[in-house]
């Protein structure tokens, strides 16, 4: 079996106004293409071949995507937000 790299890269400095972004992975190239779709008259395509690409992304349109860290809690506590939940969309609803 033969290993491929796959590699998707966001890289910013924190004085620009800009994230370079770059991605040779099927489904973030896919995603890519969509962005250029939606923002075309801001996003900058920089390269876009052989199944990479490469943007200039306005930060004022993007974020780059966040690993959340899953919580480790009891089952008293989870019904307790849970509860706490149905109570603020049960307010919200009356609102």
């Amino acid at each position: 079996m033969s290993r491929q790299l796959r590699e998707t890269s966001f890289a910013w400095y924190a004085d620009d106004d800009k994230i370079e972004f770059y991605s040779s992975d099927k489904a973030w190239v896919n995603r890519a293409k969509k962005w250029l779709e939606k923002y075309s008259s801001e996003i900058v395509c920089k390269l876009d071949e052989d199944g990479r690409i490469m943007l200039d992304i306005p930060r004022n349109i993007f974020t780059p995507p966040r690993i959340s860290k899953k919580q480790q809690m009891s089952e008293e506590r989870r019904e307790m937000m849970a509860e706490r939940m149905r109570n603020l969309r049960q307010m919200k609803k009356e609102d």
